[in-house]
């Protein structure tokens, strides 16, 4: 949920040769702390407050007219100090603002006839070092806290953590407290003959789901949320 690109990263280093029609590009100067959404004219359609690691902070889903060539160029001439970093038809966009705390960007485009898709967030310079892990989340017994973020207005948590079990051992682990808690496996991946990595709970009452994951890597991921009847 912290705006990052997997697969290949590279310098977005793209220009565009035809005409360009945004009226960003008319703010030839701005500050190294302005706003990216001002100058860009994102037009906000959705804002979720948020807290990660304990500190709160807001998701903006948000369109931009205009082609991602052409936010591009504006933005690199304007902030040239930003990371633009591409994966596909993506952009992330990580600009410093003012007390040291950073704006993300990360931009989907559909095509010239769609506008751009933009999803934003305000990142502190840095997270507490000590983290309170949710109650509604399952831990194992070594598990080190490394991201912890609440949805407060869906009731919804994530939580990600490292572990030194084998990804089997640290699911049935999860799964034991989890079937105390009435919680119930619903694909059957947690079963100690599978071996399995992942797995979907279902609990009754309150209705809720969660899921669960665990990588060899020792990267645990768990989600959980109420379900809507």
């Amino acid at each position: 949920m912290c705006l990052c690109i997997n697969g290949d990263a590279k310098v977005y280093s793209l220009r565009s040769s035809g005409d360009r029609r945004g009226a960003a590009s008319s703010a030839a100067a701005v500050c190294p702390g302005a706003d990216l959404l001002t100058f860009l004219h994102s037009r906000n359609i959705f804002t979720q407050a948020m807290v990660i690691n304990g500190l709160k902070t807001s998701l903006r889903l948000g369109l931009i007219d205009m082609p991602l060539p052409e936010i591009l160029l504006d933005l690199q001439r304007t902030f040239p100090g930003a990371e633009y970093v591409s994966g596909g038809n993506t952009l992330l966009i990580k600009h410093k603002i003012e007390n040291g705390w950073q704006q993300r960007l990360l931009l989907l485009y559909f095509g010239e006839r769609f506008p751009v898709l933009q999803f934003s967030m305000l990142l502190p310079p840095a997270f507490p070092a000590q983290l309170k892990w949710p109650v509604q989340l399952p831990i194992t017994t070594d598990g080190r806290p490394l991201r912890v973020m609440a949805i407060p207005s869906q009731y919804a948590f994530y939580g990600c953590f490292r572990t030194q079990q084998h990804p089997a051992a640290a699911l049935s682990e999860m799964t034991a407290g989890l079937r105390a808690d009435g919680w119930l496996p619903f694909t059957g991946e947690a079963a100690a003959a599978l071996h399995g990595k992942g797995e979907i709970f279902i609990r009754k009452q309150p209705l809720a789901v969660m899921l669960v994951n665990v990588t060899k890597a020792g990267i645990a991921t768990v989600y959980t949320r109420p379900c809507i009847k």
